[in-house]
C-alpha cells in the first residue's frame, strides 16, 4: 500500500493495494473496505494485471461510490459491488496514473494516458453512470501522476509535462473548462508537475514542480504568475529539490509545502517566507 486511505460518508476506510507475484503478471490489484473499528468489511479484486494503481488513493462521492483508477476506471457502490468499469481504449497500455476529482455535481474527472491509435494524454469527464461527457484536448505523452483540482467556477485544474510545444516542453499547469476546453496553459520552466494543485477561496493555484528548480508556484485563475519560490535556493548539495507533494493551505492562509531535500516550507499568500 503506497497510497492514503479514504474515508467514506459512514466511516468506512478504503485503501487499494498491490499483492505482488512472482512477476507482473502474476499481480492482483485490490480494493479493500475496512470498518472503523478495524475489521475487514469487505474485498474486491480489480485487476490482475500490474498497474500501480497501490500508489493512488480511492475517491469516495458524496453517495458513497468508490472511484479507483489503474487499468481501468472503476466505480464500486458501498458494499463492494461493481457499478461499471471503463476500459473504452480497448488497449492493455491504458492507464489512469492520477487519483480521480467529482465535482459537486457528481461529475469524475480522470486522467487518461493510453498507447492505443493516436497515444497520449487527456482529461476526460464521466457521468456518474460512467458515460463519458468529454475528453480534453491531448495533453502529451509523458504520465500525468498529479490529481485534477476543480474551482468554484468549474475550472478543472491538472499539471503536466508538455510534450506539445503548448508550454515550451516544460512542465506546466492547464486549465480545463467545465465545457472540456482549454482555457490556458501555464509553463513553469521546469521538467514536470507532479502535486495536484490547491485552490486557495481567492482562487489562486498553489502547485509544486519537479526538477532543477523544485519551484512553489501561485498562479493567479487568468494564467498569470502571482509569484514562485525556488527550492533549490536552499540545497547545499546538487541533490533532489522536487516538489512532489502538494501544498497545503492554513485557514489564515498560510502555504505550507515540502521539498525533497527534507525543507519545510511557510508562505504567507503574497509569496513571503
Amino acid at each position: 500500500v503506497r497510497g492514503s486511505p479514504a474515508i467514506g460518508p459512514d466511516g468506512t476506510i478504503y485503501i487499494v493495494i498491490e499483492r505482488l507475484g512472482a512477476s507482473r503478471m502474476d499481480t492482483s490489484e485490490e480494493l479493500h473496505a475496512i470498518s472503523p473499528l478495524g475489521v475487514q468489511k469487505w474485498k474486491v479484486v480489480i485487476s490482475t494485471t500490474y498497474a500501480e494503481i497501490g500508489a493512488l488513493t480511492p475517491s469516495i462521492a458524496a453517495d458513497g461510490t468508490i472511484y479507483v483508477a489503474g487499468r481501468d476506471l472503476t466505480a464500486y457502490a458501498p458494499d463492494g459491488t461493481l457499478k461499471w468499469r471503463d476500459h473504452s481504449s480497448q488497449s492493455n497500455t491504458s492507464l489512469y496514473f492520477a487519483s480521480p476529482a467529482i465535482g459537486s455535481d457528481g461529475t469524475i474527472y480522470s486522467v487518461h494516458w493510453s498507447t492505443y491509435g493516436s497515444w497520449g494524454q487527456v482529461l476526460r469527464a464521466y457521468a456518474p453512470d460512467g458515460e463519458i461527457l468529454w475528453s480534453s484536448p491531448d495533453l502529451g505523452t509523458y504520465p500525468m501522476t498529479g490529481s485534477p483540482s476543480i474551482a468554484a467556477d468549474g475550472t478543472i485544474y491538472i499539471g503536466f509535462h508538455d510534450t506539445q510545444g503548448l508550454a515550451n516542453n516544460m512542465g506546466a499547469l492547464a486549465a480545463i473548462t467545465p465545457a472540456g476546453g482549454l482555457k490556458w496553459v501555464f509553463s513553469t520552466g521546469d521538467f514536470d508537475v507532479r502535486s495536484a494543485p490547491v485552490i486557495a477561496e481567492d482562487g489562486t493555484i498553489y502547485f509544486g514542480t519537479k526538477g532543477n528548480n523544485g519551484f512553489v508556484f501561485a498562479v493567479n485563475p487568468d494564467g498569470t504568475k502571482k509569484w514562485s519560490y525556488a527550492t533549490i535556493d536552499d540545497a547545499r548539495c546538487p541533490c533532489g529539490v522536487d516538489v512532489y507533494g502538494s501544498p497545503v493551505i492554513a485557514e489564515d492562509g498560510t502555504v505550507y509545502a515540502y521539498n525533497e531535500f527534507g525543507y519545510l516550507y511557510s508562505f504567507k499568500p503574497d509569496g513571503t517566507l
